[in-house]
């Protein structure tokens, strides 16, 4: 696997804001010349934990833990040395250089190629939706059961086609290719120019940095299931992977308290009334 650059960190470090990375999972009270809170690491009520923003580096007073921004990263996202560097990067919008590499991972690349597909199907589906000649009826369910434009728009809902071949012919005229759709688990296995999902109002299923990895489908008829989700994928873990948890997320961590609901609109029931 390629290696990134060692110049290329140093870059990314020079560029990095870590205060405001750091608000993202604890509030801060400037002190002088440093920056104070309670530490995101464990439960206190004083605060113990604090940054140099200038020179990058943070540490807790109460729990010990210390180090640069990367390590803070590390610790609190449970990443690698480069998971936390490239989570860091997208953060920031710096583009990282890697090494020469002496094998590719097809893998890797995969993984990362449906991701960034099903973020661009999250977003068609959602426009879809809002479009009156087509997704009238599923936008028309979501105001009937008391869901907001705001919330439509929070959480890109969507409308998945009743043509269930309308997906496929409309991704391979964007230039994918048929082997690598059949890969994205969007398709069926037995027929692979059929979409999974068709006539359903779509949830995306996002990864706790909210980028879309998988779907929940609610039907709109009495036809078949009442909701089909994504099998499991490469990107796409179900046991390991809950909806809506990147918005969640921060209010977790600061009331260190967490709310489970049994469904897709129970949960966005509860964020609607200001829960979560």
């Amino acid at each position: 696997m390629a290696r990134i650059k060692k110049s290329s960190i140093a870059e990314l470090q020079e560029r990095i804001d870590s205060k405001a990375l750091v608000e993202n999972y604890a509030k801060l009270e400037r002190r002088g010349d440093k920056w104070w809170g309670c530490c995101p690491f464990h439960g206190e009520s004083t605060p113990s934990f604090n940054l140099d923003a200038q020179r990058g580096v943070f540490y807790c007073f109460g729990c010990g833990k210390g180090g640069s921004i990367i390590t803070f990263i590390m610790e609190i996202e449970k990443l690698s040395f480069v998971e936390a560097v490239e989570f860091i990067a997208k953060k920031v919008g710096f583009r990282l250089e890697y090494e020469e590499a002496g094998f590719k991972d097809d893998k890797k690349d995969d993984k990362d190629e449906i991701k960034n597909l099903y973020a661009k199907i999250a977003n068609l589906f959602h426009n879809i939706l809002k479009n009156p000649s087509q997704g009238r009826q599923a936008y028309e369910y979501l105001k009937m059961r008391g869901i907001t434009d705001e919330i439509i728009d929070r959480f890109q809902l969507g409308y998945a086609p009743k043509n269930r071949r309308w997906l496929h012919s409309f991704l391979m005229k964007k230039s994918y290719n048929a082997s690598f759709l059949a890969k994205t688990g969007l398709f069926s296995q037995k027929y692979p120019n059929v979409a999974f999902f068709s006539d359903r109002i779509m949830f995306p299923i996002c990864d706790r940095y909210g980028s879309p990895i998988a779907f929940g489908g609610r039907a709109l008829r009495e036809e078949g299931p009442k909701y089909l989700n994504s099998k499991d994928m490469e990107q796409y873990k179900k046991g390991e992977t809950l909806f809506a948890f990147s918005y969640a997320l921060k209010e977790i961590r600061e009331k260190k308290a967490v709310v489970l609901c049994e469904g897709y609109m129970d949960v966005i029931a509860y964020h609607q009334a200001g829960i979560g």
